[in-house]
């Protein structure tokens, strides 16, 4: 647009992203991701909710980029940045592989960087945080019990921490702090209060990709004062950039008011809407208009109820066939309103079931998932 003169306004949204948590996420990750790039005018948050539960959260996204922040945004037009970063195809920063010694929670991933699935660090006074009945696809890769480098060495690997927000002051040490020594294997950890200094973050990883700097690095964000919605919206807005462009290895999140579950379910919200990892089903449900016959946030949660366990599986749930085909296409399986009181399934964008009653639809689709092998009981 900018090389054709198209000087207009842009809208930004992201139509499916769901409900709750997830919806939250997804939200904040589309949106927030092009705000940061200087990309946007006005936006949409569409939530299988009420409507006037959408604003809050879409006010939450706009807020951070109140226009004395523009400034500090990083532009997308800048030469420097585009040599580093191509926005059109996705690539990870190429980075050394650290091999651990022992991870502190169930063995998930054997190496850091190196193309590895990026990790969750978390940060705990006691393991018995970690003895709740939690789901165990969301406990964290690396809790971190003891202060300082110890707890470091006993995973196999030397953390090097720098302020995000004085990169200009760190610049000319930072090199210096992590190559060149002998049985030495950074991990560099750059950590920031509250809102993380997103360009200056971009900044420090641009340095060590300049200067061919293979050591892998993980972001740390602490927040504090936060409710539940405020915690998700700024950590996805904060972290999901950087995952979408490739250049981090790892997020280590601590929050004062979010417990240990809500900070490692949120964790990994953010890897799986950034296309990271893989650790729960995924949930494409469009927000409902006139054309929605039916109540879809109660058959949203009834789904859910029936098919949350089914660990990278993709559904969709549409209010009609319009819009709800097309844009669920990347679903494995898809439950769209026809009519008063029908629906249709759909396996990827195939229909396979016509004008079902709704009161049998849910158990229809189970049963579809069943016939394609893609059911695992609970």
């Amino acid at each position: 647009m900018q090389e054709e003169g198209f000087y207009f306004p842009i809208h930004l949204g992201v139509t499916e992203a769901g409900d709750g948590e997830d919806g939250r996420i997804k939200s904040a990750a589309g949106i927030a991701t092009l705000l940061c790039e200087g990309i946007g005018d006005t936006i949409r948050v569409s939530l299988t909710e009420e409507p006037e539960l959408e604003i809050p959260v879409a006010k939450m996204i706009a807020d951070q980029f109140e226009v004395d922040k523009i400034s500090k945004i990083t532009n997308s037009n800048n030469p420097k940045e585009k040599s580093i970063v191509d926005p059109f195809i996705y690539t990870r920063r190429k980075t050394a592989s650290l091999p651990i010694l022992r991870t502190t929670h169930g063995n998930k991933v054997s190496a850091i960087g190196d193309g590895q699935v990026p990790v969750v660090f978390v940060s705990t006074k006691s393991n018995t945080e970690f003895k709740m009945q939690w789901d165990e696809s969301f406990h964290p890769d690396f809790i971190i019990q003891k202060e300082g480098k110890t707890a470091f060495k006993e995973v196999g690997f030397d953390p090097v921490f720098i302020d995000g927000g004085y990169f200009e002051y760190h610049k000319h040490y930072l090199l210096k702090a992590i190559q060149g020594k002998s049985n030495f294997n950074p991990l560099l950890i750059i950590e920031s209060k509250d809102r993380g200094p997103i360009e200056q973050t971009r900044g420090i990883i641009y340095h060590l990709i300049e200067n061919n700097n293979l050591t892998p690095v993980i972001i740390k964000r602490k927040y504090t004062g936060l409710t539940d919605d405020e915690f998700i919206i700024k950590a996805t807005s904060d972290l999901s950039n950087l995952l979408i462009d490739g250049l981090i290895d790892g997020i280590w999140i601590e929050s004062d008011k979010q417990n240990m579950e809500t900070i490692c379910r949120v964790s990994f919200g953010i890897l799986q809407s950034t296309g990271d990892r893989s650790f729960k089903t995924d949930y494409i449900a469009c927000p409902s208009c006139g054309r929605t016959l039916f109540n879809i946030q109660d058959t949203l949660a009834k789904i859910k109820l029936r098919t949350s366990h089914l660990k990278g599986l993709k559904i969709g749930v549409m209010g009609c066939i319009v819009n709800g085909p097309g844009e669920m296409a990347d679903a494995h399986f898809g439950y769209v309103g026809t009519g008063s009181g029908k629906i249709s399934l759909y396996k990827s964008n195939r229909l396979v079931k016509k004008n079902i009653n709704e009161d049998k639809a849910v158990d229809e689709l189970i049963s579809l998932i069943k016939e394609n092998g893609l059911w695992q009981e609970q």
